[in-house]
């Protein structure tokens, strides 16, 4: 009862415990209708590196493209079987996203009322990057919310907290050490050096962690594979480069400085709609710091123009045009000027559940056209899924334990240095050559989108003397090795 209590009269906690509940609750049943679809294919290589993390063989704890949180996260959700990793994954984004709203009620009320508050955390909950995060096997929610929670750490100046927030965030995501970078800066223009040494204090032993790993797998200590991305960036390389030479981000700047500044102010003036705000709000008092943070951000992590680079700070950016527009707003006192802000909260949650019930409905058939797929060309145990060879690197088969197919390139064989050793990369120069390869590694299927997203592949299949056409799955063209 006294617990109760305590949560009535904290109108804060009670806002975050409803807010959370309706936000639970309405991407659980998403879920559900989706039957707990995998929706990012980068979920596939991350499952193998948490699948093989060893002691005996610390190169397996080495990933390029993400460092070792989220691996080992599911490598302990899968204690629980991979049958079940993609609702535990939902489950845990759903359960930490409690920790985000909390986070940023309690640094929006700093300078805004409760009412206000929550209608600026609801449009933040439910931007569609942010849902597709939540609903993904992928590390991005995660880094969110230890984001959220080092920026209501930063602003009531509890710097050790937002220093090991910041720290394990590093830990999910490379780019939440441009992040960290960021709140160093701001601390050391804006506040006291102390502030900034105690903050950097609490996330170094997280840095070091990941050094070390690094270390420990025969690399440099801050070693990584963005500068694949930079160089995908500027010369239009795919993920199906038969090639696994990374280079470093100085080696290709250095090596490409103007196709590199190109392609970098070309991926800015695509995300104007984050930078305009941001360079208002830092003309503004109450949202300059938190402007310059998100600001020095995007533009660090504008150089590997990652597609989903701008999430952990999709809460900067709004809560920047709130403090730009919250003064142009008069409080709202009386009983009926509180409930706008209430009304546009529901109404927020009410149209956006009706387009994610639409999206989901979306997810569940393409689900199913996998299941179907599946069961079509006679996969009964998850071992059957290595007969098969696709170009579709989302492709898995839900009903024999999310197993995978082969599917040559992608950031797999680039990121981990155990993925090529164990998973094989097919011949494709010619359909003879393709042919001893798949014979090699026992495949006996070839599965193609319709229309192909690999034309070599595509092209040396359509050698009849090697591959037979069969019946169309599920919208595949099916070909079976003679």
């Amino acid at each position: 009862m006294a617990l109760l209590k305590g949560i009535r009269k904290d109108t804060t906690l009670t806002a975050a415990l409803a807010l959370w509940g309706v936000y639970f609750l309405i991407l659980l049943l998403t879920s559900y209708r989706t039957h707990f679809a995998i929706l990012a294919n980068d979920a596939i290589p991350l499952l193998f590196q948490a699948e093989n993390l060893s002691w005996s063989d610390m190169r397996s704890f080495y990933n390029g493209f993400f460092p070792i949180g989220y691996p080992a996260t599911l490598r302990l959700l899968l204690i629980f079987g991979r049958e079940h990793i993609d609702a535990l994954g939902v489950v845990l984004n759903l359960i930490l996203a409690f920790a985000m709203i909390w986070g940023l009620l309690k640094a929006y009320t700093l300078k805004l009322s409760i009412y206000w508050a929550v209608l600026a955390v609801t449009v933040t909950l439910f931007l569609p990057e942010m849902l597709r995060g939540a609903l993904s096997l992928r590390p991005d929610l995660i880094v969110a919310v230890l984001a959220s929670v080092a920026l209501m750490a930063y602003q009531r100046e509890r710097y050790a907290l937002a220093g090991a927030m910041l720290g394990i965030a590093c830990l999910y995501r490379t780019h939440a050490l441009a992040l960290f970078v960021a709140f160093v800066i701001a601390c050391l223009l804006f506040r006291n050096w102390r502030h900034c040494l105690k903050m950097m204090l609490w996330a170094t032993p997280f840095l070091i962690l990941q050094g070390v790993l690094n270390l420990a797998a025969g690399e440099t200590f801050f070693a990584s594979a963005q500068g694949y991305n930079i160089a995908k960036m500027i010369q239009g390389t795919g993920w199906r480069d038969d090639t696994v030479i990374v280079p470093s981000v100085v080696e290709v700047i250095s090596d490409h400085p103007i196709e590199v500044f190109n392609a970098y102010i070309h991926h800015l003036l695509k995300e104007w709609y984050y930078l305009i705000p941001l360079i208002a709000g830092l003309f503004v008092v109450r949202s300059r710091e938190i402007a310059l943070i998100a600001l020095l951000y995007l533009l660090a992590v504008g150089l590997g123009a990652s597609p989903r680079g701008s999430l952990p700070v999709q809460a900067y950016v709004a809560m920047t045009l709130a403090f730009i527009i919250a003064p142009r707003i008069p409080e709202p006192r009386k009983r009926g000027a509180r409930l706008v802000p209430v009304v546009l909260s529901v109404a927020i949650v009410f149209f956006s559940s009706l387009l994610l019930m639409r999206s989901a409905e979306n997810a569940r058939d393409r689900i199913e056209r996998y299941r179907t797929l599946g069961e079509g060309v006679g996969l009964r145990r998850p071992d059957d899924a290595k007969q098969v060879l696709t170009d579709d690197f989302a492709l898995y088969f839900p009903q024999i334990e999310n197993a995978a197919p082969y599917v040559n390139g992608g950031w797999g064989p680039i990121g981990i240095p155990t993925y090529r050793e164990r998973v094989p990369q097919f011949m494709q120069s010619d359909p003879a050559a393709l042919r001893d390869s798949l014979m090699k590694n026992h495949v006996q299927l070839i599965v193609l989108k319709q229309p192909s997203t690999d034309t070599r592949l595509e092209l040396a299949v359509k050698d009849s003397s090697k591959f037979v056409r069969q019946a169309d799955v599920s919208g595949y063209a099916v070909y079976k090795v003679r």
